[in-house]
């Protein structure tokens, strides 16, 4: 498929008591919000809020309208190394399913990422909520026999 994103919001906000602690910056911080619309072949797949610590620079929000948000974090210096991942069924509110051009209340995925940077720092929190009928999670799992200890 072919991967595209709309912008729906781009702008500076404080950080707040939910935002700020989960950035790892005070409250008072500005921060980035991005809110955007992913698509795949044009098909609306999910709805996203990122929100990015301040000291990337609002020049941030332009180049994410035409390139990868982790192209625009990397020639920042602020190479993503890894990321913790929730993700929980919900269901479409009105906004939402209407930006998605999906059903009011259908099902839906939300997942809540927090991504770390090289040297430990968040760079990144975003909440997005996926169509149920336009997403697969897909896992493999191995699983390692328990080795016998010798007495």
């Amino acid at each position: 498929v072919t991967p595209a994103s709309r912008t729906v919001v781009g702008e500076i906000v404080a950080a707040g008591p939910r935002i700020g602690p989960a950035l790892d910056v005070p409250p008072s911080s500005d921060v980035i919000h991005l809110e955007r619309v992913r698509t795949a072949d044009g098909a609306p797949v999910c709805h996203e809020d990122v929100w990015l610590p301040g000291w990337l620079g609002p020049e941030i929000l332009d180049e994410v309208a035409t390139a990868s948000l982790y192209d625009a974090l990397d020639q920042r210096g602020a190479h993503v190394d890894r990321a913790e991942q929730t993700i929980a069924a919900t269901v479409l509110d009105p906004r939402t399913a209407d930006l998605l051009e999906a059903p009011h209340h259908s099902a839906a995925l939300h997942v809540t990422r927090t991504s770390y940077d090289v040297r430990g720092r968040v760079v990144e929190h975003a909440v997005t909520t996926y169509r149920g009928d336009r997403y697969d999670y897909r896992l493999t799992i191995h699983r390692h026999p328990r080795q016998e200890s010798s007495r």
